[in-house]
Formats: C-alpha cells, sequence, structure tokens
C-alpha cells in the first residue's frame, strides 16, 4: 500500500498524535471508486506517548476516509475531521470525531446538507475548546466555496459560505480566489 498525507498533532503531555492515509482505493463524489491501486484507503491513527516513550500500535481509523486534519485543544482531547463518501446519502460527507483518553466518539455529520465533493479540510481549537473548522467545496456544477463551522460549547453552528460562486478553479489548486 502508499501510505501519505501525514499529519500530527502534539498534546500538551508532549504526547504526538500522528494520522495518515494507506490505500488509494475511495469512492468520490458519484460513488464510484477512482483509483483501484494500493488497496481502500484508509485513515490510519497511532500516538507516540512521551512517559513510556513508546508507539501505540496503528490504527484503521476511517476505513475509505480521505481529506483531513487533526487538533488537540487545550484539555488534551484530540480531534479529527474528514471526509468520507456516506453509501446512505449517496454523497460526500464531512464528519467529526474526537477521543477525550477514553476512546473515539461516534462520527457526528458537520455539514450534511451538502455534498458532491470536498477537500483541503482545515481543523483548529481555540482558548476555550470550541473548534473551528474550514473545507472546500464543490457543487453539481462544479462551483466553488469556501465553508466554515465552529462549535460553541460542544454544538456545531449552521455552516456558512465564506467565499462562494468561485467557478472553473483547478481540483488540485490549494487556493481560494476572491
Amino acid at each position: 500500500t502508499i501510505s501519505e498525507m501525514p499529519d500530527i498533532s502534539v498534546d500538551s503531555n508532549d504526547n504526538a498524535h500522528i494520522f495518515w492515509w494507506d490505500g488509494r482505493y475511495y469512492k468520490g463524489r458519484d460513488g464510484q471508486s477512482w483509483d483501484i491501486t494500493g488497496g481502500t484507503r484508509s485513515i490510519y491513527y497511532k500516538n507516540f506517548n512521551f512517559s513510556s516513550n513508546t508507539w501505540s500500535v496503528a490504527t484503521d481509523l476511517v476505513t475509505g476516509g480521505s481529506w483531513y486534519d487533526s487538533a488537540v485543544s487545550n484539555d488534551n482531547t484530540l480531534h479529527l475531521s474528514y471526509v468520507l463518501y456516506d453509501d446512505i446519502l449517496n454523497k460526500e460527507v464531512v464528519k467529526y470525531i474526537k477521543n477525550n483518553g477514553y476512546g473515539w466518539s461516534a462520527p457526528i455529520y458537520v455539514f450534511p446538507i451538502y455534498g458532491e465533493q470536498f477537500a483541503h479540510v482545515s481543523l483548529t481549537t481555540d482558548s476555550l475548546n470550541d473548534i473551528h473548522l474550514a473545507v472546500r467545496h464543490w457543487d453539481s456544477s462544479w462551483i466553488e466555496k469556501l465553508l466554515y463551522a465552529k462549535t460553541s460549547g460542544g454544538v456545531w453552528s449552521t455552516p456558512e459560505t465564506i467565499v462562494g460562486n468561485i467557478s472553473g478553479q483547478n481540483y488540485n489548486s490549494p487556493l481560494i480566489y476572491t
């Protein structure tokens, strides 16, 4: 398989939390598999415990997941948001999970009314341990938007379009033009 797209977050105890893609087979915006080489794409997780100087066993955290980002909040909760094709909704969705030291939470849909295609997920936390999430989105007409949502007291806000109605952008471009 192919390991790529590493992402690392470090908590206040200096423990490193690492995520990466492995494999290339995943479902895209039309529910079809894009690339069948390298096995099913998954988001894997592994952490380094600073006090014991040991690595955990790698975990297949999200089978079929693609674009993602992680962050650690001040209370040492580990947060992960990712893109996944949802077979029930029949579209790509952005989901969020967290681990407060007792295991991973059930996934929450962050942008449930959107679909088509997502990429370039960016996640961070603030001093109140609220989560901020931005993601690049294309609709069925390939109109590009930058979407944003945040939590307040653990409740997700209604997603907002920060930049919208951008057409004709290259999928691989990391830029949002205004």
